[in-house]
């Protein structure tokens, strides 16, 4: 059980290494200090389409995977009742994705919430949406694969800045988290017109456990505290 990846974006300035990100960065997505949520660097998105940069993982081993990462909604701009899709670990084949971040926009506020995708293609809210204001978030997802392709017992939990908003239990996603090939994070998909502005993405990590990435509300990543403990000792 480990770490898989953690992208920080402190490598470069300009562009992160295909290792790292591969996707759409260099246009709608730029690695500027103006997008910092941890350390001198972040990841800038430029919601002018359906823009997204991804991560390329192979599936866990361990029928468990981890996502964290750091999001601030700076100057997104939404016509109420607009909502995208912001972040989903995509499958290879239909249903296509395992879980999958909305960002709506409901009255005066912004919101977002988790729904989980199961192998007949159905989604599901995982908690109810929460307000998110202009500051820095934290945001994880587990999902851990059903244990076989008709026990229905696979889960789908998420939490912002430390707090659980949601849990499911029953999610019959055995067969498509087979399917899985890279994390999709950005404007991934359903932009609609009335939806401009910039968010800003830090620290995207994802574990093939069920090790808690953000250890405090706010978000300071654990293994900075460990480190900071050794330093200490």
């Amino acid at each position: 059980m480990a770490q898989l990846f953690q992208i920080t974006h402190e490598t470069s300035t300009t562009v992160i290494h295909a290792s790292n990100y591969s996707g759409q960065i260099g246009s709608d997505c730029t690695i500027v200090t103006d997008a910092a949520l941890a350390g001198t660097y972040g990841l800038q998105q430029n919601i002018t389409g359906n823009n997204y940069v991804y991560k390329t993982q192979s599936v866990p081993a361990s029928n468990q995977m981890r996502i964290g990462f750091r999001l601030r909604r700076r100057t997104l701009a939404m016509t109420d009742g607009d909502l995208f899709n912001a972040m989903y670990p995509e499958l290879s084949n239909a249903p296509w994705r395992l879980c999958e971040l909305r960002i709506q926009r409901s009255g005066a506020n912004i919101q977002i919430c988790i729904y989980a995708e199961n192998d007949a293609g159905t989604l599901t809210a995982v908690g109810s949406y929460q307000v998110i204001d202009a500051n820095a978030h934290t945001i994880e997802v587990q999902v851990n694969r059903a244990t076989g392709s008709a026990t229905n017992d696979g889960v789908v939990q998420w939490w912002l800045d430390g707090a659980s908003i949601g849990s499911l239990t029953n999610v019959d996603n055995y067969d498509a988290f087979a399917l899985f090939t890279q994390l999709d994070i950005g404007g991934v998909a359903g932009r609609d017109a009335g939806t401009s502005g910039i968010i800003d993405w830090d620290d995207v990590t994802m574990r093939d456990d069920t090790t808690v990435i953000f250890a405090a509300a706010g978000g300071v990543p654990k293994h900075a505290m460990q480190y900071a403990r050794m330093r200490r000792g």
